[in-house]
């Protein structure tokens, strides 16, 4: 009898081992997402990952990827006139005459989400926010996000300006390939300093998912009233990146949490 037990134990045991569980697919809230492998842009899972979408401030992570070929991040700049037509949302308190490094605006983008700084740095490089959006939109196709049209660049709500979860996951991947972006992205805390007037404030990040995941490393939220709540999420565990993306989402931190589980179990 405890030979027959014995030989039931260890038959479950082989079948047990002999066939890796698989991975139960993510149940997320939002109307669009999609995980991505953020080194080989394979995607690994989706609903609806190319229906357009509101971008929200996701945008704002084209706004830096369009500026930083034609800048160093200790470049001055100064805040020009267009800050003032900036009305609403997440400020960082800019105003004409002001002079930062290109990096603060950068952080101001990432960190606190700042409308000011995403405009500003428009009026830096080119003086004008609807030519600065096409070059987005330039920028943007080339790395093969083809459905993505700008028309400002810090993301108000406007209906011609669209995108896609894959777009945005594209663009979070090139993203983090830069190392100096990525660290940035990955900073919880940051204090922003003005070089003219003399002056500094700090800023947390307000991406809540840099806190709550494991191998968490970035990378952005959004929010406004046409996109809902979004975010674009990234992680890393044993040398693998992934990057998650919930758009018009009531749970966007835990849609994100749950398509990255998805993902790192695929690899276990």
């Amino acid at each position: 009898m405890k030979r027959i037990f014995f030989l039931c134990v260890l038959c479950f045991t082989m079948l047990t081992f002999s066939f890796p569980l698989v991975a139960e697919e993510p149940t997320v809230k939002a109307d669009t997402a999609i995980l991505m492998d953020g080194n080989t842009l394979e995607v690994l899972w989706e609903k609806n990952g190319d229906a357009p979408m509101a971008p929200a401030s996701l945008i704002k992570v084209l706004n830096i990827l369009t500026a930083v070929p034609y800048l160093e991040m200790t470049d001055h700049v100064m805040v020009g006139p267009l800050v003032e037509t900036i009305y609403n949302g997440q400020m960082m308190g800019l105003e004409q005459g002001q002079i930062l490094e290109a990096s603060e605006l950068i952080y101001g983008m990432l960190l606190w989400s700042a409308n000011d700084a995403a405009v500003a740095m428009a009026d830096h490089l080119v003086g004008d926010i609807s030519f600065y959006a096409k070059l987005m939109d330039t920028k943007a196709w080339a790395l093969g996000a083809v459905h993505t049209t700008s028309v400002n660049v810090n993301g108000y709500s406007d209906h011609s300006q669209m995108t896609t979860a894959y777009d945005m996951a594209i663009l979070g991947a090139e993203f983090l390939r830069n190392d100096t972006l990525a660290d940035m992205a990955k900073t919880t805390s940051h204090e922003l300093t003005w070089l003219y007037p003399s002056q500094s404030r700090e800023v947390n990040n307000i991406n809540k998912f840099l806190f709550s995941y494991e191998g968490a490393t970035g990378l952005k939220t959004g929010t406004t009233a046409m996109a809902g709540k979004c975010l674009m999420a990234s992680a890393e565990r044993e040398g693998r990146t992934l990057i998650a993306v919930a758009l018009n989402s009531s749970a966007r931190y835990e849609d994100c949490a749950a398509m990255m589980d998805y993902g790192f179990q695929l690899a276990e």
